[in-house]
């Protein structure tokens, strides 16, 4: 099992060994310098392969996520939308992204063939 705060300790990541291609982030704190924790599940990112690390990025609510599939994904907590009707107009969620990297070798190129 893996538990992890962000910098601030308003958000926490939590890996769990029965889930391993499962990250969870709940929010921890209503803001920096709560007096008591309010935990509050926020998003959960399901990935096909098993994740390999999630680390949280040092000044920012960021994580880096990597999954065996050899793909580096991004959870920005920073970013997010609001929901259709929501008339606080709170921002929900944050927003993933993914960057796929090649994990196998590619024949080369064959020149005399262009």
């Amino acid at each position: 099992m893996q538990l992890a705060f962000d910098s601030e300790a308003t958000f926490i990541l939590v890996r769990l060994d029965t889930q391993p291609n499962v990250v969870h982030i709940h929010t921890f704190l209503p803001a920096p310098g709560s007096p008591s924790p309010e935990i509050t599940h926020l998003v959960s990112l399901v990935f096909v392969e098993a994740v390999r690390t999630a680390r949280w990025c040092s000044s920012r609510r960021k994580v880096a996520i990597t999954a065996k599939s050899g793909g580096v994904y991004f959870w920005d907590g920073d970013g997010g939308w609001v929901e259709d009707g929501d008339e606080s107009g709170e921002t929900k969620g944050g927003v993933t992204e993914g960057v796929g990297i090649p994990t196998c070798e590619c024949p080369p190129a064959d020149i005399d063939a262009v």
